[in-house]
Protein backbone atom coordinates (compact mmCIF):
# COMPACT_ATOMS: atom_id res chain seq x y z
CA UNK A 1 0.00 0.00 0.00
CA UNK A 2 1.42 3.26 -1.11
CA UNK A 3 2.44 5.88 2.21
CA UNK A 4 0.23 8.73 2.30
CA UNK A 5 3.30 10.55 4.83
CA UNK A 6 6.80 11.05 4.71
CA UNK A 7 8.83 11.35 7.61
CA UNK A 8 11.53 14.13 7.95
CA UNK A 9 13.72 14.69 10.75
CA UNK A 10 13.98 18.30 12.49
CA UNK A 11 17.49 18.60 11.43
CA UNK A 12 16.83 19.52 8.11
CA UNK A 13 15.67 22.53 9.12
CA UNK A 14 18.67 24.15 9.87
CA UNK A 15 20.23 26.80 7.71
CA UNK A 16 23.44 24.35 6.87
CA UNK A 17 21.04 22.24 5.12
CA UNK A 18 19.29 25.07 3.47
CA UNK A 19 22.46 26.20 2.15
CA UNK A 20 23.38 23.16 1.25
CA UNK A 21 20.67 21.54 -0.55
CA UNK A 22 18.61 24.66 -1.96
CA UNK A 23 16.73 23.19 -5.16
CA UNK A 24 18.04 19.67 -4.39
CA UNK A 25 15.20 19.20 -1.57
CA UNK A 26 12.87 18.28 -3.95
CA UNK A 27 14.51 15.46 -5.17
CA UNK A 28 15.71 14.30 -1.63
CA UNK A 29 12.36 14.20 -0.62
CA UNK A 30 11.45 11.99 -3.06
CA UNK A 31 14.14 9.70 -2.20
CA UNK A 32 13.27 9.63 1.14
CA UNK A 33 9.51 8.74 0.26
CA UNK A 34 10.82 5.65 -1.62
CA UNK A 35 13.31 4.35 0.67
CA UNK A 36 12.81 1.41 2.62
CA UNK A 37 12.01 1.77 6.90
CA UNK A 38 14.29 -0.88 7.54
CA UNK A 39 17.70 -0.03 5.77
CA UNK A 40 17.14 3.53 4.71
CA UNK A 41 17.57 2.20 1.23
CA UNK A 42 16.28 1.87 -2.39
CA UNK A 43 16.99 -0.98 -3.85
CA UNK A 44 15.95 -0.49 -7.61
CA UNK A 45 16.63 3.04 -9.07
CA UNK A 46 17.19 4.32 -12.23
CA UNK A 47 17.44 8.02 -13.26
CA UNK A 48 14.95 7.84 -16.32
CA UNK A 49 12.36 6.54 -14.16
CA UNK A 50 12.30 9.04 -11.44
CA UNK A 51 13.00 11.95 -14.50
CA UNK A 52 9.71 10.71 -15.38
CA UNK A 53 7.76 10.09 -12.53
CA UNK A 54 9.39 14.09 -11.29
CA UNK A 55 8.38 15.70 -14.64
CA UNK A 56 12.55 16.48 -14.80
CA UNK A 57 14.41 16.26 -17.87
CA UNK A 58 16.79 13.55 -17.39
CA UNK A 59 19.91 15.32 -17.23
CA UNK A 60 18.81 17.91 -14.44
CA UNK A 61 17.64 14.58 -12.05
CA UNK A 62 20.89 13.07 -12.60
CA UNK A 63 23.25 16.12 -11.68
CA UNK A 64 20.82 16.38 -8.72
CA UNK A 65 21.16 12.71 -7.40
CA UNK A 66 25.19 13.11 -8.32
CA UNK A 67 24.46 16.34 -5.94
CA UNK A 68 23.17 14.77 -3.48
CA UNK A 69 25.70 12.57 -3.08
CA UNK A 70 28.45 14.65 -3.27
CA UNK A 71 27.50 16.69 -0.24
CA UNK A 72 26.64 13.50 1.33
CA UNK A 73 23.01 13.26 1.75
CA UNK A 74 23.31 9.97 0.06
CA UNK A 75 25.37 7.19 -1.73
CA UNK A 76 24.58 4.27 -4.45
CA UNK A 77 25.80 1.09 -5.21
CA UNK A 78 26.08 0.22 -8.88
CA UNK A 79 23.66 -2.81 -9.74
CA UNK A 80 22.87 -4.92 -12.88
CA UNK A 81 20.22 -2.72 -14.38
CA UNK A 82 20.11 0.52 -12.26
CA UNK A 83 21.29 1.63 -8.91
CA UNK A 84 21.01 1.20 -4.96
CA UNK A 85 20.90 4.24 -3.15
CA UNK A 86 21.79 4.75 0.78
CA UNK A 87 19.94 7.12 2.86
CA UNK A 88 22.55 8.70 5.56
CA UNK A 89 21.94 9.10 8.76
CA UNK A 90 18.95 7.41 8.27
CA UNK A 91 16.68 7.06 11.64
CA UNK A 92 13.75 3.79 10.72
CA UNK A 93 10.51 5.58 11.84
CA UNK A 94 8.97 2.48 13.27
CA UNK A 95 11.78 2.41 16.07
CA UNK A 96 12.18 5.00 18.68
CA UNK A 97 15.48 4.57 19.99
CA UNK A 98 16.69 7.27 17.22
CA UNK A 99 19.40 5.24 16.02
CA UNK A 100 20.89 5.91 13.11
CA UNK A 101 21.75 3.88 10.17
CA UNK A 102 23.97 4.09 7.45
CA UNK A 103 25.88 6.65 8.94
CA UNK A 104 28.81 8.52 6.80
CA UNK A 105 31.96 8.33 8.47
CA UNK A 106 34.46 11.32 7.47
CA UNK A 107 37.21 8.86 6.28
CA UNK A 108 34.84 7.34 3.54
CA UNK A 109 35.76 8.20 -0.16
CA UNK A 110 33.08 9.16 -2.15
CA UNK A 111 31.53 7.03 -4.76
CA UNK A 112 32.44 7.59 -8.28
CA UNK A 113 29.13 9.49 -9.78
CA UNK A 114 29.99 8.57 -13.24
CA UNK A 115 29.07 4.90 -12.22
CA UNK A 116 25.69 5.05 -14.17
CA UNK A 117 27.95 6.15 -17.34
CA UNK A 118 31.02 3.78 -17.29
CA UNK A 119 32.07 0.34 -16.46
CA UNK A 120 34.92 -0.27 -14.19
CA UNK A 121 38.24 -1.54 -15.76
CA UNK A 122 41.31 -3.05 -14.49
CA UNK A 123 44.77 -2.99 -15.82
CA UNK A 124 47.84 -4.54 -15.33
CA UNK A 125 50.70 -2.04 -14.49
CA UNK A 126 54.46 -1.95 -15.70
CA UNK A 127 56.97 -0.98 -13.09
CA UNK A 128 56.68 2.62 -15.20
CA UNK A 129 53.76 2.62 -14.45
CA UNK A 130 54.00 2.14 -10.62
CA UNK A 131 56.69 5.13 -10.93
CA UNK A 132 54.41 7.25 -12.81
CA UNK A 133 51.61 6.59 -10.41
CA UNK A 134 53.54 7.79 -7.39
CA UNK A 135 54.87 10.44 -9.01
CA UNK A 136 51.09 11.30 -10.05
CA UNK A 137 50.13 10.73 -6.42
CA UNK A 138 52.70 12.98 -5.15
CA UNK A 139 52.36 15.75 -7.07
CA UNK A 140 48.11 15.15 -6.13
CA UNK A 141 49.07 15.57 -2.43
CA UNK A 142 50.73 18.58 -3.01
CA UNK A 143 47.84 20.24 -4.69
CA UNK A 144 45.46 19.25 -2.33
CA UNK A 145 47.50 20.86 0.49
CA UNK A 146 46.82 23.87 -1.42
CA UNK A 147 43.42 23.68 -2.34
CA UNK A 148 42.72 22.89 1.73
CA UNK A 149 44.77 25.82 2.30
CA UNK A 150 42.87 28.28 0.16
CA UNK A 151 39.52 26.74 1.03
CA UNK A 152 36.74 29.22 1.47
CA UNK A 153 35.68 29.41 6.04
CA UNK A 154 32.27 28.20 6.04
CA UNK A 155 31.14 32.06 6.73
CA UNK A 156 31.97 32.98 3.26
CA UNK A 157 30.42 29.37 2.11
CA UNK A 158 27.27 30.44 3.53
CA UNK A 159 27.07 34.08 2.18
CA UNK A 160 27.88 32.96 -0.93
CA UNK A 161 24.84 30.54 -1.01
CA UNK A 162 22.70 33.35 0.15
CA UNK A 163 24.11 35.40 -2.60
CA UNK A 164 23.15 32.40 -5.08
CA UNK A 165 19.43 32.19 -3.74
CA UNK A 166 18.99 35.69 -3.89
CA UNK A 167 20.09 36.32 -7.47
CA UNK A 168 19.37 32.90 -8.89
CA UNK A 169 22.66 32.40 -10.25
CA UNK A 170 23.79 28.69 -10.32
CA UNK A 171 26.40 27.76 -7.16
CA UNK A 172 28.34 25.42 -8.73
CA UNK A 173 29.00 27.34 -12.27
CA UNK A 174 29.15 30.75 -10.45
CA UNK A 175 31.54 29.60 -7.39
CA UNK A 176 34.35 32.07 -7.96
CA UNK A 177 31.77 35.08 -8.68
CA UNK A 178 30.22 34.14 -5.54
CA UNK A 179 32.96 33.60 -3.06
CA UNK A 180 34.40 36.56 -4.47
CA UNK A 181 31.94 38.94 -3.91
CA UNK A 182 31.27 37.13 -0.05
CA UNK A 183 34.19 38.67 0.92
CA UNK A 184 32.97 41.88 1.18
CA UNK A 185 30.46 40.97 3.67
CA UNK A 186 31.10 40.26 7.64
CA UNK A 187 29.83 36.89 9.38
CA UNK A 188 26.52 36.11 10.29
CA UNK A 189 25.31 38.65 7.40
CA UNK A 190 23.47 35.89 5.34
CA UNK A 191 20.43 36.36 6.85
CA UNK A 192 20.53 40.02 5.97
CA UNK A 193 20.71 39.42 2.65
CA UNK A 194 18.00 36.27 2.22
CA UNK A 195 15.90 38.71 4.14
CA UNK A 196 16.73 41.80 2.78
CA UNK A 197 16.70 40.92 -1.20
CA UNK A 198 14.40 37.79 -1.70
CA UNK A 199 11.36 38.48 -3.31
CA UNK A 200 9.24 40.77 -1.03
CA UNK A 201 12.09 42.17 0.32
CA UNK A 202 13.83 45.92 0.31
CA UNK A 203 15.33 45.62 -3.07
CA UNK A 204 12.13 44.57 -4.52
CA UNK A 205 10.17 47.97 -2.50
CA UNK A 206 13.08 50.96 -2.77
CA UNK A 207 14.94 49.93 -5.80
CA UNK A 208 13.72 50.50 -9.32
CA UNK A 209 14.95 47.19 -10.28
CA UNK A 210 13.47 45.42 -8.37
CA UNK A 211 10.15 47.68 -8.58
CA UNK A 212 10.58 45.76 -12.21
CA UNK A 213 10.76 42.61 -10.42
CA UNK A 214 14.07 42.41 -11.50
CA UNK A 215 16.40 40.03 -8.97
CA UNK A 216 19.63 41.76 -7.81
CA UNK A 217 23.06 40.36 -9.53
CA UNK A 218 26.02 39.94 -6.36
CA UNK A 219 27.90 43.25 -7.37
CA UNK A 220 24.10 44.95 -7.15
CA UNK A 221 23.87 43.92 -3.60
CA UNK A 222 27.43 45.16 -2.26
CA UNK A 223 26.51 48.08 -4.08
CA UNK A 224 23.09 48.58 -2.25
CA UNK A 225 24.01 47.08 0.72
CA UNK A 226 22.62 49.20 3.87
CA UNK A 227 21.88 52.13 1.38
CA UNK A 228 17.76 51.08 0.55
CA UNK A 229 15.13 52.63 2.09
CA UNK A 230 11.50 53.08 1.61
CA UNK A 231 10.50 56.33 0.34
CA UNK A 232 7.86 58.10 2.23
CA UNK A 233 4.82 58.63 -0.09
CA UNK A 234 4.20 62.05 -1.53
CA UNK A 235 1.37 64.20 0.24
CA UNK A 236 1.42 62.33 3.49
CA UNK A 237 3.18 64.26 5.70
CA UNK A 238 5.84 63.01 8.21
CA UNK A 239 5.25 62.04 11.84
CA UNK A 240 7.47 65.18 13.10
CA UNK A 241 6.44 67.05 10.19
CA UNK A 242 2.78 66.68 11.70
CA UNK A 243 4.22 67.65 15.32
CA UNK A 244 5.52 70.90 14.38
CA UNK A 245 2.82 71.85 12.87
CA UNK A 246 0.70 71.33 15.74
CA UNK A 247 2.72 72.90 17.87
CA UNK A 248 3.18 75.91 15.73
CA UNK A 249 -0.74 76.12 15.84
CA UNK A 250 -0.50 75.89 19.48
CA UNK A 251 1.35 79.25 19.12
CA UNK A 252 -0.24 81.05 16.82
CA UNK A 253 -3.53 80.51 19.30
CA UNK A 254 -1.44 81.65 22.57
CA UNK A 255 -0.72 84.75 20.00
CA UNK A 256 -4.07 85.73 19.65
CA UNK A 257 -5.51 84.97 23.17
CA UNK A 258 -2.63 87.49 24.23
Amino acid sequence: MKRTWITVKRGILEPKHRFALGELIWLFIYILDLANWEEGAIMEWTDKGAAEEMDMPLATLRDQRRKLEERGYISTERKRYGLRIIVHNWTNPKEYTGKKYNVKAQSDTQSDTQSDTQSDTQSVKTPDDNLHSSIESKVTNQKSNISTDKKPSENKYQIARALSDVTGLDFEKNKPRLFSVSKKFKTGEEQQIIRDYSIGGIWYKADWRGQKRQKPTPEQVVETWNNLTIPVPSGKPSNIEANFALANDLLREQNVNT
